[in-house]
């Protein structure tokens, strides 16, 4: 079994990073297995004659697919276009396999999988880079039991899609300011983030308010983050029209939905239920997080963190606050609230201050297995039978 480096008397830096290179790939090994077996179990448990998982599924992704390969890309395109439906992606790469001769239920079922299995390995780049190698191998870890992606996968197909794409392009963020590469990688960002808004506009405004603010807070004092500003000039060139065009059509329901509003109750269990079994740790980890940026400064992933856990908690909040802001956006934002992230943060900060990895040496890699097998049958037991819906309704 692996252990965590620690650098002692006859290790090597380079012997401690190849070790460490060996627990994130343990991890990320894993957690890929546990979202597999996370949806596996739900067709097993829940599964109805080889009918996809979800109710957005018939009354959504199947009627858009179905409507690219009767109208021809193109057209669809127009006519989407046309009426401000941008969130066209999903439907396009759904369609190819189905005019390729898959059944269109078979796509429905293997599709978001996939896009979940990538939205962890998304997390994965993203956890190496912290500056704390074991934050890094952590977050791959609970990962696993990321409400989200399991939601998502369910029934916001779109979203789901954004929200892989944006992970990658976040990487991209982060890793700006140090580039060899500044052409390749600022056109592979604004690639990610033109399909990520084609996929879920939301989803892309609200990680791009993440970059711009942190870029704001803290990258203006970072020596090189100069970089970040072209991206997110170029980036705002990108996502103008799509956005706008579409704000035009969302936003003057956003605040306005009257007697039909259905806002959160005064204490909505929803919020327990997004962070899942870990909601004392990511209430922890937000504090830690915090406070190293105030103390320290913290790297610029812990930074990032914070300000992605905050635009997600302000924008969750106010359904609370205004009671004609529509619930779905509360909701739809505040899952991609970055639980695996500030659950390992607190998870270190809580092992350090107990000792516990000096210890055990082989604590790390214990949790490799033990956090993925504890947090992903949890939101399994919530999850699956409450959240996994079918239509119509008549479906037994």
């Amino acid at each position: 079994m692996v252990v965590m480096p620690t650098f002692s008397e006859g290790q090597t830096p380079a012997s401690g990073k190849r070790d460490t290179e060996q627990l994130w790939r343990l991890s990320l090994v894993v957690s890929e297995l546990a979202v597999v077996l996370f949806f596996v179990g739900a067709y097993v448990i829940n599964g109805r004659n080889g009918m996809p998982l979800g109710g957005d599924t018939y009354t959504t992704w199947q009627p858009l697919t179905r409507l690219v390969l009767a109208q021809g890309p193109v057209q669809f395109l127009q006519n989407q276009f046309r009426t401000n439906y941008v969130e066209v992606l999903y439907p396009l790469i759904a369609s190819i396999p189905v005019y390729l001769g898959v059944a269109i239920n078979v796509v429905e079922i293997y599709f978001p999988i996939l896009l979940a299995a990538a939205s962890v390995g998304g997390t994965a780049l993203l956890a190496k880079e912290f500056r704390d190698s074991r934050v890094a191998v952590l977050t791959v870890a609970f990962s696993a039991g990321w409400f989200a992606i399991y939601r998502m996968g369910a029934d916001f197909r779109g979203q789901l899609l954004a929200f892989t794409l944006l992970l990658f392009a976040t990487v991209l963020f982060l890793r700006m300011g140090k580039t060899r590469h500044l052409a390749r990688d600022v056109a592979l960002f604004v690639g990610l983030v033109v399909l990520a808004v084609l996929a879920h506009v939301e989803t892309a405004a609200v990680f791009i308010s993440i970059w711009a603010l942190t870029f704001i807070v803290f990258g203006l004092r970072q020596p090189g983050r100069g970089l970040v500003l072209v991206i997110l000039l170029a980036l705002s060139l990108v996502i103008a029209l799509p956005i706008l065009s579409y704000a035009v059509k969302i936003f003057p329901v956003f605040f306005s939905c009257g007697a039909g509003c259905q806002p959160y109750p005064a204490l909505s269990v929803y919020w327990l239920e997004v962070l899942g079994p870990e909601v004392a740790i990511v209430i922890l980890g937000l504090g830690v997080a915090v406070s190293q940026v105030l103390k320290h400064g913290g790297d610029m992933t812990i930074r990032l963190v914070v300000v992605w856990s905050l635009v997600c908690l302000v924008v969750g909040a106010l359904a609370y606050v205004f009671p004609t802001f529509d619930l779905g956006y509360s909701d739809r934002t505040l899952l991609m609230l970055p639980v695996p992230m500030l659950s390992a943060i607190s998870t270190n900060w809580l092992c350090d201050r107990l000792g516990a990895f000096r210890r055990y040496s082989n604590l790390i890699s214990i949790l490799i297995f033990v956090i993925p097998a504890v947090t992903a049958p949890a939101i399994f037991a919530y999850l699956v039978p409450q959240r996994f819906r079918y239509y119509p309704p008549y479906v037994p």
